[in-house]
């Protein structure tokens, strides 16, 4: 037993002191329970205020910006169209809080945006959103709407630094 905990340890070492394979561990931790998933990034350099609004060059026909609100660590992009729907983007610093999504009656896809990993819950009944989730940069970028998560992934993919 003890050589067991003991190469695990060794083990474990080894691959932390390896910053790609500590990147992979630590860079988002999902916690999942039956209503919500907690997705908390880290173990990035945090995005300088003044240089991390993104804005996107893509946006399904009819969208307008509706509203940009900007928080201590965080702003938010609301767009919107004539028939009521919204498309909210969110942009934080990675290790500054974590994002909730309601995972009830969501599938969970591994995708990726624009070379990045993301993380994309599709919801499965009407009036729910379709929530897409990733980090670059030290920034974390959440798209919510009731839109196709197709869209969401082209929204995320013409992101651009303004």
């Amino acid at each position: 037993m003890a050589c067991c905990i003991l190469g695990l340890s060794l083990l474990s070492g080894v691959l932390l002191s390896v910053e790609a394979s500590r990147n992979a561990i630590f860079n988002a931790f999902i916690e999942w329970t039956d209503k919500y998933t907690k997705i908390q990034f880290g173990d990035s350099p945090s995005a300088v205020e003044g240089e991390r609004l993104y804005l996107p060059a893509y946006l399904p026909e009819g969208f307008n910006e509706k509203e940009r609100i900007f928080m201590n660590n965080a702003i938010l992009l609301i767009f919107d169209n004539k028939a009521g729907q919204e498309v909210v983007i969110q942009q934080s610093a990675a290790g500054k809080g974590s994002s909730i999504v309601d995972s009830e009656n969501t599938n969970f896809d591994e995708v990726s945006v624009s070379g990045n990993k993301a993380y994309l819950f599709k919801a499965q009944t009407p009036n729910r959103l379709n929530t897409l989730i990733w980090e670059y940069g030290g920034i974390v970028f959440k798209i919510s709407s009731g839109i196709d998560s197709k869209q969401l992934i082209q929204i995320g993919e013409s992101l651009e630094k303004n």
